[in-house]
């Protein structure tokens, strides 16, 4: 896939076409799914804050976080949707934990979402308590506006 970005970046459209025809249907839809976020800014966003327990770190914190997957699941298709998660420490306090999910799903089908993975979810979020106490409620928002503020 990244020999047809650079194809592309390259103009050479041709070429790019031809190599990507060879490619699976599941790889075309990977292929898309790679170039959605740099083309266009996600529909919502969801805001997690998590403060770790004494003796836990980071590390702890992400492999209770990752989703289990079914045999054969990639992660990167956990969810039915494009979805990109950020994950960070506070700088003046480690233990200090946010994770911003972005995601490209139509506002109205989030419920259908959430029902298609509400039982993995709460897995997810008891291996989180393990090792993290949430500290305000997650936070859904509606994506309105990017801005660049740098060089």
């Amino acid at each position: 896939m990244d020999e047809i970005k650079s194809l592309l970046q390259n103009g050479q459209i041709k070429e790019a076409l031809t190599k990507f025809r060879k490619l699976s249907e599941e790889e075309q839809e990977d292929f898309f799914r790679s170039l959605a976020p740099h083309m266009f800014p996600p529909q919502i966003f969801g805001v997690l804050f998590r403060k770790l327990h004494p003796e836990k770190t980071y590390e702890d914190f992400y492999k209770a976080w990752l989703p289990p997957l079914k045999e054969g699941q990639k992660l990167d298709h956990y969810f039915p949707a494009p979805t990109y998660v950020l994950a960070g420490e506070n700088i003046s306090d480690p233990s200090d934990i946010i994770t911003i999910g972005l995601m490209w799903i139509d506002e109205s089908k989030i419920d259908d979402l959430l029902s298609q993975t509400k039982e993995t979810e709460q897995l997810r979020h008891d291996k989180i308590d393990s090792v993290a106490e949430k500290t305000q409620p997650t936070l859904i928002y509606r994506f309105k506006d990017v801005t660049k503020l740098g060089s």
